[in-house]
């Protein structure tokens, strides 16, 4: 997934759902651009989400939605 702001991307996923980032690294083709992971305090499979930060990424539209329920065990 990407993120245009990667301070209020953080907040969200670690305070407001209480993820854990496991891994802060660059693109390997953009050297550039970060790539942050969150995951479980336990690092459960199948619980990890991955961003890249992109600044200047357009505004964004959605046309159908999709809920993505996130079960937490903690």
């Amino acid at each position: 997934m990407i993120t245009k702001n990667a301070s209020q991307n953080n907040h969200f996923y670690r305070h407001v759902l209480g993820l854990r980032r496991v891994k802060v690294t660059v693109n390997q083709d953009d050297p550039s651009m970060y790539h942050f992971f969150y995951g479980d305090k336990t690092g459960s499979p199948g619980t990890e989400l991955s961003f890249f930060e992109i600044p200047l990424v357009g505004k964004t539209r959605t046309i159908r939605s999709k809920f993505i329920l996130l079960e937490s065990t903690f």
